[in-house]
Formats: structure tokens, sequence, C-alpha cells
């Protein structure tokens, strides 16, 4: 068992307002933003406080599969084997909402749905790797 497994990792939130949400958030939070490519396209911001980055956002308005979806924060938890973790989701009463895939330097992320129904990142971040 690594260290990471069972952390919070990363906070994501995904929005189809994306300047009104970094402006709540820099005022609320004190957050500021860098933006860089995202991994299927579009733009990915990483809010910081100081120089430590503490969340994500996605901007969801221009994904066809998410038209449909409300503004909802993502949080991600590490765990150490991504397939053991997903046969286990799936016993356990969950299921997956979005399959295994990579994103470089970050890990290996697949999206479920807990045994509530709750959305759930789950990552084996690339440091544990």
């Amino acid at each position: 068992m690594s260290e990471f497994r069972g952390a919070i990792w990363w906070n994501e939130l995904m929005t189809h307002d994306i300047d009104h949400a970094q402006a709540w958030y820099r005022r609320v939070c004190g957050w500021r933003y860098q933006t860089t490519p995202a991994a299927d396209g579009g733009d990915y911001h990483v809010a910081y406080l100081g120089a430590q980055p503490v969340a994500g956002m996605l901007d969801m308005s221009g994904m066809a599969r998410h038209a449909d979806t409300s503004s909802q924060w993502v949080t991600y938890v590490a765990v150490d084997d991504l397939e053991n973790a997903l046969r286990q989701t799936e016993t356990g009463g969950g299921r997956i909402a979005r399959d295994p895939f990579d994103v470089p330097h970050v890990g290996r992320i697949a999206i479920v749905h807990d045994s509530v129904g709750a959305l759930l990142g789950l990552i084996v971040p690339a440091a544990a790797r």
C-alpha cells in the first residue's frame, strides 16, 4: 500500500460559466488562475492560493457529453491500483461513469459513482507510478 492511498488528491470544478466561477472564487477565496491546454481539448484552469495549486476548473460549455450536466465539484481520491478499485466499486454497488484515462504528468484516472450515487474521481497519481 502506498503512502498516497486514500488521500484527497485533487478537487476540480466543472462548470458552464468559467468566467463567473473564476470571479466568484477570486473574490471569496483569493484564488488566481493559470490556464493550460486540457487533456481532451479546450482549456484547463489551475487555481492558486499564493504559489500553491489548490484546485482545477474545467469549462464544460463546449462539451456535448456534458450539455445537461450542472456545475459540480469532483473530488479525486488516490488509489494504488485503479483496475482493482474499479472492480471494488462495481462489487460494492457503485458504477463506472468514465473509463480509465491517462493525464500526462498527473496520473491515471477514472470517474465513478459510489454506492450512494455520488460522483468521485479515482487516481493513481503520477508520483506513485
